[in-house]
């Protein structure tokens, strides 16, 4: 039936601002780097995603990004915005940089301190709320990318306020990521992740997609032993909800998508979804770190210290060379 890779490991309060209204309005920066080193969880839904006329960014003439119409969806901490994706549509061009330079960019993975938010994304170039559906993608893009830069235990931290991370995926295959200093105008290109761009979707049609949904739905009514102590899920229920869905999504990461939220709701960190080997964001929470922090932080910033001129975040190195899997108890 066509069934792609899929794979089930058990171990806002809604705003809607006028076009062209001040984001930050919405989102207000409350959080600010720290250096001792601390992720934070995430949010993000339909009331997160804005339509753009445009996206432009340049740094001095070492750096210049151009987009047309895109949407932008945020990641947030309370009110902070600590990632955006954007996702043009029609790919835009990266105008200077190097290596990257006449490039076309399919989507953006960006990464800066929550104060920034008005200068990069500034009245002007906001038109009003964006598809919901662009929700799934840009949680896709988080999995994927939050480990290389600005993270703590997968999760994201507050950058410098001088930093900017720009990590693109483009029309010519390359994955091009940038790191800005905007005090010294200086930019970083990391060349790692060139032959690691985001995994292309397969394609699936309704059939393989409910047949894929009724095995997982079917797996955890047959075997699932939490349900005894959990009254308030009503499985039955969420079957009727998120069949309908699965059945219209178009390729195995939506279908992923769709399965990650329907077991959201059992609330158990030893359920999650992988496809193509990929984490799909799941059910998180708080907690506290299983280790000693201070050997932690020492570790780290021993590895840092290695590499000269290196601003991308203290457990960066360590896992961009072995990325981790996500973090459970």
């Amino acid at each position: 039936m066509g069934i792609q890779s899929l794979t089930i490991f058990v171990v806002c309060t809604v705003v809607h601002l006028l076009p062209g209204a001040e984001l930050t309005q919405r989102y207000r920066a409350t959080l600010d780097f720290r250096e001792q080193p601390r992720g934070y969880e995430w949010a993000s839904g339909p009331q997160d995603v804005w339509r753009l006329k445009e996206f432009n960014y340049a740094l001095g003439d070492v750096f210049r990004l151009r987009l047309g119409p895109s949407q932008v969806v945020f990641g947030c901490h309370d009110s902070n915005v600590v990632w955006a994706a954007i996702f043009p549509e029609q790919a835009g061009e990266i105008l200077a940089a190097s290596p990257g330079n006449g490039e076309h960019v399919t989507s953006v993975w960006l990464r800066s301190h929550p104060a920034r938010l008005g200068e990069l994304f500034p009245n002007a170039i906001v038109t009003g709320q964006g598809d919901a559906l662009m929700v799934a993608q840009a949680k896709r893009l988080a999995a994927y990318k939050v480990i290389a830069c600005w993270q703590s235990g997968g999760l994201p931290m507050i950058p410098r306020k001088n930093s900017v991370t720009f990590d693109l995926e483009t029309r010519e295959g390359p994955r091009r990521f940038y790191s800005l200093d905007t005090e010294t105008g200086k930019l970083l290109a990391v060349d790692f992740f060139g032959d690691r761009p985001l995994p292309i979707p397969k394609p699936l049609d309704s059939q393989a997609a409910l047949a894929v949904f009724d095995k997982v739905w079917n797996a955890f009514d047959r075997e699932y032993a939490m349900f005894a102590i959990k009254p308030h899920v009503d499985w039955p229920q969420l079957r009727e909800t998120y069949r309908p869905r699965a059945a219209t999504t178009k390729n195995n990461h939506d279908l992923a998508a769709v399965i990650s939220e329907m077991l959201d709701h059992l609330e158990d960190l030893h359920v999650y979804v992988e496809a193509d080997g990929q984490y799909v964001p799941g059910y998180n929470r708080d907690r506290p770190m299983n280790a000693n922090p201070k050997a932690t932080w020492l570790r780290a910033a021993a590895i840092e210290a290695k590499i000269e001129n290196q601003p991308l975040g203290i457990a960066h190195l360590a896992e961009q060379l072995l990325p981790l899997p996500p973090r459970r108890e």
